[in-house]
C-alpha cells in the first residue's frame, strides 16, 4: 500500500482550514499529515459508497505522530465546546474513538462528571443504534465527536441513537469533512457543529469514477478504520 502522500505542496492543496484555530494552522496540519502518512493515494471506496483518489487514515495520526498532533486536534475541538454543558461525549468504535477519548479527557478538566461512550458499528463501518461502552441517560446533553464525514450519514445515525435515549445532541465536532453540503444541513437543524479542515478531493458515485473506468484496483475504507 502507498505509505502516504509525502509531497507537502500536494497535501497543502488538499487541506483547507474550515474555521479559526488556536493551536494549529494550515501549514502545521499539512506537515503533520505528511509526517504521519495519513493521506493515502489510490482508488478508495468510502463508507458512503463514494469513490475518491485520497483516503484519510486517521489511525496513523495517533500511531505515527509522536509530537502531539492528536492532542492538538483534541484541544482545538475541546475549545469549541468548553463553554457548553455536556454530559456525554460519543463516537463510533473506529479510529475516531481515539479522538473521543482525548476530547472527553480534556473536557473533564472543566466538566468533572462528563462521560465517554462508543456506538457499535455494523460490518460496513456505519454506527448502529446500540452502545458498546458507556451510557446515555434521559435528558443528557450529548456531544458527538468523529474523525471525518463525507455525506453525514454516520452522524445522522449517531443523532438517532442519542434521540432514542431521549437525550439531546448539543454539538458535533469533527477533524475533517469532504463536503460542506451535509454540514449545512445539520446546522440548519440548529446543531452547533465545528469542523477543523476540509479535504479538497473529489468524491464521486461509482458510476462516475474515472478510476473504475481505468480498472484501477479498489481499496475499501472499512478495512482501514
Amino acid at each position: 500500500m502507498d505509505p502516504g502522500i509525502k509531497d507537502i505542496s500536494q497535501v497543502r492543496s488538499i487541506v483547507s482550514i474550515m474555521e479559526p484555530l488556536s493551536h494549529l494552522n494550515e501549514s502545521t496540519i499539512a506537515e503533520k499529515l505528511v509526517e504521519s502518512g495519513a493521506l493515502l493515494e489510490g482508488h478508495w471506496e468510502l463508507l458512503s459508497g463514494k469513490h475518491t483518489p485520497v483516503f484519510l487514515k486517521f489511525r496513523l495520526i495517533a500511531e505515527k505522530c509522536n509530537n502531539g498532533f492528536l492532542d492538538d486536534i483534541a484541544q482545538e475541538l475541546t475549545k469549541k465546546f468548553k463553554d457548553q454543558h455536556v454530559d456525554v461525549v460519543i463516537g463510533r468504535v473506529t479510529a475516531g474513538s481515539l479522538l473521543v477519548d482525548k476530547v472527553s479527557a480534556k473536557l473533564r478538566a472543566v466538566i468533572p462528571n462528563i462521560q465517554g461512550a462508543l456506538a457499535k458499528i455494523e460490518e460496513s463501518g456505519r454506527p448502529i443504534p446500540e452502545l458498546l461502552t458507556g451510557k446515555i441517560e434521559k435528558g443528557d446533553d450529548v456531544l458527538i465527536i468523529d474523525d471525518l464525514t463525507t455525506t453525514g450519514e454516520g452522524l445522522k445515525r449517531l443523532i438517532k441513537l442519542v434521540a432514542s435515549k431521549e437525550a439531546k445532541v448539543v454539538g458535533i465536532g469533527l477533524f475533517a469533512a469532504r463536503d460542506e453540503a451535509p454540514l449545512k444541513q445539520l446546522r440548519l437543524k440548529g446543531i452547533n457543529l465545528h469542523v477543523l479542515i476540509k479535504l479538497n478531493v473529489e468524491n464521486v458515485d461509482k458510476s462516475s469514477c474515472h478510476l473504475c473506468r481505468n480498472r484501477m484496483e479498489v481499496e475499501y475504507s472499512r478495512d482501514h478504520m
